[in-house]
């Protein structure tokens, strides 16, 4: 029968599991869950003096494989063929997404047809387009191939392995679980677990999965009391100068000191605080490829080409070679000429006494322009190894890299459909350099940075166990957007539940080393955290010190720093400086943070647009399709018109392909929704604009400005007043009371002729909420006839008047109120984190 060996809680795992090898004189396979353990592992094994063999070592993932590319590949091609007006960018992100779901299924064994038997009913009309193509791909002969030897492979690789030994492996899957029973069956396997002597949830796990288990072998640690410290900071930047300030101290006592952070934030904020004392950690996290000098590089001469190689965009990439001095004075001398040509190769060709640039300069700037440029459509592998010339003449180590990250899409790059360079561009950005990679370079002994299953089997003399808030170490999400949580378990795939319990085995086993320190801070981005509720258990068991040295350090830094915390101060202007005229947005915003509307509508301070903020893109997209739809349709209930609309706005916009796949198909609904409640007999205004004066007293008044998204006149000259929401929609009591106040503006100004449409009866205002669920969407009818829509008004204005006249009158200063869901932008510039960690 097989052994099982059991380290307690607390002890080196790895060096206890490599003397335990060593003992048993094993030499066939050993099975562990990553690579960086593997390595532990094999150099504890050498640095055994009993032995002088070395088994094979191998990590889990590398065996037990999943060839997504080559799946994700084939649907594509399906996916193409169905879809035609598809834009590939959107094509990749769907296909992408349904090869997750594929090897959610795969990896653990869940039965494809029981996937609509566990579909909710309130998502059983949105998922039937989605069954469809998910049982589509499933009929593909290559991918119910490319399945099928997946699974032949991990089966092998169980029937291979069974006398194999097994560290550290939890029952995360199906495949690892009859992996351990496998081993379990057998006489000569070995495994190897941890925390079985705990009655905790550590110990629990533990005894379910080798319950069974005839032969258990108990391995005690050496005898040492654990010494757990803990302590709280009011911010993450005071944890991470902590966290780096304790790391420094036990290194500076020769002791190696592990950080174990689930949050890649404070990481990147602990290894900026630990360079400054040039202390480079070894951490796990790595970064992406985008962020690396070849990611940075690549994408320049993306953005080159695709502008016709543009003079800024060529100095950019110009920039990143050995002259960069030298382009920065090309750069100048080009700002200083009345009229650059915005074709680099034209702008430089220079005739200037007074300047000239140098030779290797106009060296590089030729093989730039020699370069042929490819036209048309190519397979991805063609249009690679394109940008790769020039990426070449820049920095060759910056092409090997490439090339490197790239080798998986060179082999199914024939699989793809052919594409344009902008097509390609948007492939490579948004797939290719959001891969994760790690960079060489040379590390501090003795300090790592890892994340927490990494952390579990290594070593080090001290364990900062740092970001113990319930946000942090918690999983909220799924893996994918397809299945609900209720779906994942009645499916066989692991649950959030059910990683988390896993984390709390995990936290347990790190909180038992011998000397520990906690670290949390109480407020990030400016909101309150709640502490890891199994740390706060624990704490309630173990007797679990604060830190006071740490915190004494911090409070000496405080009073050294010449630096006041002050209270924020609401600004308080000039009346004759506020503003008069507002539009819908900006009345309720005035509303509900006083201080946003200061900053944008008398600072004129305007946030910068956000990086694949997808959710607006989506909303703007299906307002510009509906506003052409009405404008230039003729008939308002033909789909097939609405749909080309919508193709042809989709070809000129290049939307955020951030799951836009998934919610592409809810758009069909929304605009089968559309033609289904629009009539014909009205005359309809497309995002039409509006204003009007209103009166606060006999000496002040405000105009009121605001875009309908649509007006309907019917031809007794009834109003209707539309409003398109894809996101939140304001309740009816919130919208008649004033609180919410677009509506009721729109109205003020309909009844008042602002929209001049020749009608002021205004009859009706809804909203029509699309979602893409169900029907595709719902309308709520806010008022009905003259007499609500009249009471709505009141009430608003009503509101209004007090509002402005103490803000335009009485001259109130503009409060911040930090808990608003507006306004979000312009808490940075309200320094709000400082002045509210201060009080």
């Amino acid at each position: 029968m097989s052994k099982i060996f059991n380290i307690e809680l607390g002890a080196n795992f790895l060096e206890t599991a490599a003397n335990i090898l060593c003992q048993e004189h094993f030499t066939r396979t050993a099975i562990l869950p990553n690579k960086r353990s593997c390595r532990e592992l094999k150099k504890h094994i050498l640095t055994n003096a009993k032995t002088a063999f070395l088994p094979q070592i191998v990590f889990l993932s590398d065996c037990i494989g999943f060839d997504s590319h080559q799946i994700t590949f084939e649907i594509i091609n399906i996916l193409k063929d169905r879809y035609t007006e598809l834009p590939i960018n959107i094509l990749y992100d769907l296909s992408f997404s349904i090869g997750d779901l594929i090897k959610n299924f795969v990896l653990n064994n869940s039965d494809y047809s029981a996937l609509r038997a566990h579909v909710p009913v309130e998502l059983t009309k949105y998922w039937e387009i989605t069954e469809i193509l998910f049982r589509e791909t499933l009929k593909n002969s290559k991918i119910v191939n490319a399945i099928n030897v997946t699974k032949q492979k991990i089966q092998a690789f169980i029937e291979k392995n069974a006398q194999a030994a097994l560290l550290g492996l939890s029952p995360v899957n199906y495949y690892t679980k009859k992996l351990i029973e496998r081993v379990l069956a057998t006489n000569n396997g070995i495994i190897i677990t941890c925390g079985m002597e705990s009655d905790s949830l550590n110990g629990q796990l533990a005894k379910n999965t080798f319950n069974k288990a005839p032969i258990f072998t108990n391995v005690p640690r050496e005898t040492f009391s654990p010494e757990v410290k803990q302590c709280t900071f009011t911010s993450r930047t005071e944890e991470a100068i902590a966290i780096s300030t304790a790391v420094r101290e036990s290194l500076a006592r020769k002791k190696s000191v592990m950080v174990v952070s689930p949050d890649k934030s404070l990481t990147r904020q602990i290894q900026a605080h630990l360079k400054k004392w040039n202390i480079i950690a070894d951490s796990s996290i790595g970064k992406s490829f985008s962020q690396t000098h070849a990611g940075i590089l690549f994408s320049l001469i993306l953005d080159m080409i695709d502008s016709s190689f543009e003079t800024n965009s060529v100095i950019n990439v110009l920039k990143m070679s050995a002259f960069k001095e030298e382009i920065i004075e090309l750069e100048l001398w080009l700002r200083k000429k009345q009229a650059v040509s915005p074709n680099f190769f034209e702008a430089t060709k220079i005739q200037d006494e007074k300047y000239h640039p140098a030779p290797n300069i106009l060296n590089c700037s030729d093989k730039l322009s020699q370069i042929s440029v490819l036209d048309g459509r190519h397979l991805l592998a063609d249009w690679l190894d394109f940008c790769l010339q020039y990426v070449v003449l820049i920095d060759e180590n910056a092409a090997a890299q490439i090339r490197e990250i790239s080798q998986s899409f060179y082999q199914y790059s024939n699989k793809l459909p052919e594409m344009t360079f902008s097509e390609f561009a948007v492939f490579f950005k948004t797939y290719v350099a959001e891969q994760n990679c790690t960079q060489a370079q040379g590390f501090t002994p003795n300090v790592t940075i890892l994340g927490a299953i990494e952390a579990q089997l290594l070593h080090a003399d001290k364990v900062i166990i740092a970001e113990a808030n319930e946000q942090a170490w918690t999983t909220q999400n799924n893996h994918d957007c397809w299945i609900t949580p209720a779906m994942r378990r009645k499916l066989n795939i692991p649950s959030a539940d059910i990683e988390n319990e896993f984390l709390q085995c995990v936290f347990e086993r790190l909180i038992n080393k011998s000397d520990v320190l906690i670290t949390r801070a109480d407020i990030v981005d400016g909101a309150k955290q709640q502490p890891y509720k199994f740390y706060e258990k624990l704490a309630t068991s173990k007797r679990i010190e604060k830190a006071n040295d740490i915190t004494e350090l911090l409070l000496a830094l405080k009073q050294n720093c010449s630096r006041k915390h002050l209270k924020f101060q609401p600004p308080c202007p000039p009346t004759n400086v506020r503003p008069t005229k507002m539009y819908a947005s900006d009345v309720e915003l005035l509303f509900n943070n006083p201080y946003a509307f200061y900053a944008k509508k008398i600072l004129n301070l305007r946030e910068l647009p956000h990086v694949n903020e997808h959710e607006n893109i989506r909303g703007k997209y299906i307002h510009d399709v509906l506003s052409d739809f009405v404008k230039y349709s003729h008939d308002k209930t033909d789909a097939k018109a609405l749909s080309e609309i919508a193709a042809k706005t989709l070809q000129n916009n290049w939307l955020s392909p951030l799951n836009f796949g998934i919610w592409y198909f809810r758009i069909k609904k929304i605009f089968a929704f559309i033609t289904a409640n629009m009539v014909n007999n009205v005359i309809s205004y497309p995002e039409h604009n509006g204003a009007c004066s209103i009166n606060i007293d006999s000496k002040n008044s405000i105009e009121l400005a605001a875009r309908a998204d649509r007006i309907d006149v019917s031809l007794d000259g009834e109003i209707s007043i539309i409003d398109y929401k894809t996101g939140i929609t304001p309740s009816k009591t919130n919208t008649i009371s004033g609180d919410k106040p677009q509506l009721s503006i729109e109205a003020a100004i309909g009844l008042n002729n602002g929209f001049h449409i020749d009608a002021t009866n205004v009859v009706k205002m809804s909203f029509w909420k699309l979602d893409g669920k169900n029907a595709g969407g719902t309308i709520l009818d806010v008022a009905t006839n003259a007499e609500e829509i009249a009471q709505a008004v009141a009430n608003m204005l009503e509101k209004l008047s007090f509002t402005i006249g103490e803000y335009n009158v009485r001259g109130a200063p503009y409060n911040i109120n930090i808990h608003a869901e507006y306004g979000d932008a312009y808490k940075h510039l309200a320094r709000v984190k400082e002045w509210y960690n201060a009080e």
